[in-house]
């Protein structure tokens, strides 16, 4: 039973931690070596999906243009979809990092759009991770 949970939690937790790291390094890789410009939002992404029940569930993602170095303006969805969109809000101004060799891998900067959920993603796993390992070693007293 002990190498059940070890397995179960592992094979979920490793292939997070993994992923969250990999996605993680790529954020510090664009802080680091990424251009920095002010994007505008001009708008909203709108993305319909089908849900429990048949429930239509529709969320708003934030379309947010720059100007590339180059002088090609550039549009991308920035960040995660929102149930409700906040109109008040198009025309707002944002940091924005992009890699120079591909503009529309573009994100804005924050701690909430950039970091939170790279961050999430490895430390759920690293937890999932942490708790097959001690399942497994509490799981020998009982054995």
């Amino acid at each position: 039973m002990r190498w059940f949970a070890l397995i179960t939690f592992g094979l979920f937790g490793l292939p997070m931690a993994m992923g969250g790291g990999l996605w993680t390094l790529q954020r510090m890789d664009l802080a680091l070596h990424g251009i920095s410009t002010t994007g505008r939002m001009t708008g909203f992404y709108e993305s319909t999906t089908v849900g429990k029940f048949a429930r239509t569930i529709t969320t708003y993602s934030p379309r947010v243009e720059f100007t590339a170095a180059d002088g090609r303006v550039v549009s991308f969805r920035g960040g995660a979809g929102y149930p409700n969109a906040p109109h008040e809000a198009v025309g707002q101004e944002f940091k924005v990092l992009y890699p120079a060799d591909n503009p529309q891998k573009a994100a804005i900067v924050g701690f909430k759009p950039f970091w939170l959920g790279p961050l999430a993603f490895c430390f759920s796993g690293l937890v999932m991770c942490c708790a097959g390992v001690a399942s497994f070693i509490l799981m020998r007293k009982f054995e």
